[in-house]
């Protein structure tokens, strides 16, 4: 299974580099994974402007512009705070385009959420759209799933 993803994520890096866009990355569970796979491809910082990784709520708040009070009413792993990562790193990196993703790959459960929930936002200066994941699998399968979504979901804010 995560040959099949790596060979998704691959090819739609491809069409992401033909796009003319300059995009920048806000991560939390997948570690700059999403970002890793974006600058695989040579000739990628024609159009790949920066990433963060905001693995911890300090991080979020002083890196990605999340807000303390976000965090305490929603959570880490909201709608919210995904929209809010993905706005920090369009002014962070005046990017065309910001992908964030934010979620919980494992081992183990929260207590709140399940192995695999996971926030996606993919924002330009016009339109934000957001998307909750649940994605089966151990801790790599789930970052990787969670990579070839957010490499999906930019035609959503083209």
């Amino acid at each position: 299974m995560p040959n099949k993803i790596v060979n998704g994520i691959v090819e739609l890096v491809e069409k992401i580099s033909m796009l003319g866009v300059s995009i920048a990355t806000v991560e939390s569970c997948t570690g700059g994974m999403l970002s890793q796979y974006l600058t695989s491809k040579p000739g990628s910082s024609a159009w790949f402007v920066g990433g963060l990784v905001t693995y911890t709520n300090k991080a979020k708040i002083k890196f990605a512009g999340v807000s303390e009070q976000n965090l305490k009413l929603n959570g880490t792993i909201s709608q919210a705070t995904a929209e809010e990562m993905a706005r920090g790193g369009l002014e962070a990196f005046e990017a065309d385009i910001s992908i964030s993703i934010t979620g919980l790959a494992g081992p183990a459960s929260d207590g709140i959420h399940k192995v695999g929930t996971v926030w996606i936002a993919w924002c330009t200066e016009s339109k934000m759209h957001s998307k909750d994941f649940y994605f089966e699998g151990d801790r790599d399968e789930v970052r990787l799933k969670a990579v070839l979504e957010a490499c999906k979901g930019i035609e959503s804010v083209l």
